[in-house]
């Protein structure tokens, strides 16, 4: 879940489907496949299939600069009106849903530990 600057709404019909779009465009490169995107005007929920050698950081970092960039040049007006000085919070809640239970998740992820 992406949250905008201060909860303020940002998004309408139009501009989640251009960042949707903008967001599409990056699955391949960075390794993860959008599964469902939902925008309402302050957040958005993004659910993602996602490699687990993928940094949560790098496709996070990667979606919402994306969104910044085309919010920025097709969606200005929109930005200025909610009165944000940029996109997103600095932070990304990032879960997991599916039928891995954590242990086996962490198993996965640490076969060390």
């Amino acid at each position: 879940m992406l949250a905008t600057w201060h909860r303020r709404g940002v998004f309408g019909a139009k501009a989640g489907a251009a960042v949707t779009r903008v967001w599409r465009e990056l699955e391949q490169r960075f390794r993860f496949a959008l599964l469902k995107v939902s925008f309402v005007p302050d957040h958005v929920h993004v659910a993602l299939r996602v490699h687990p050698v993928v940094a949560r950081t790098n496709w996070s970092f990667e979606l919402m600069n994306a969104a910044q960039a085309l919010v920025w040049s097709e969606f200005s007006a929109d930005a200025i009106q909610a009165r944000v000085e940029r996109l997103w919070q600095p932070s990304a809640y990032i879960g997991s849903f599916g039928d891995l239970a954590t242990p086996q998740v962490e198993a996965y992820l640490h076969p060390l530990a």
